[in-house]
């Protein structure tokens, strides 16, 4: 597989086109890069950063909740 070097100043649109259609995580979004063979020396952490950033992601991603506990009465 040939490897098709990213430049800095084009990450940001490759990464809005990568997750937009579904909003995938930042590991999909990396798999999905790798695959055509797309590179970048910061691609992973790029990724990850660029899911924990969108605001729809926040506003409808799932969310890790602690269970319900009884609340003390006096």
């Amino acid at each position: 597989m040939a490897i098709l070097p990213i430049p800095r100043e084009d990450v940001q649109q490759v990464l809005e086109e990568a997750h937009a259609p579904g909003h995938i995580g930042g590991a999909k979004i990396y798999d999905h890069l790798m695959t055509p063979g797309y590179y970048w020396p910061t691609m992973e952490i790029d990724s990850a950063t660029f899911v924990k950033r969108c605001k729809v992601c926040q506003l409808h991603g799932n969310l890790i909740h602690t269970p319900a506990v009884e609340l003390p009465t006096h």
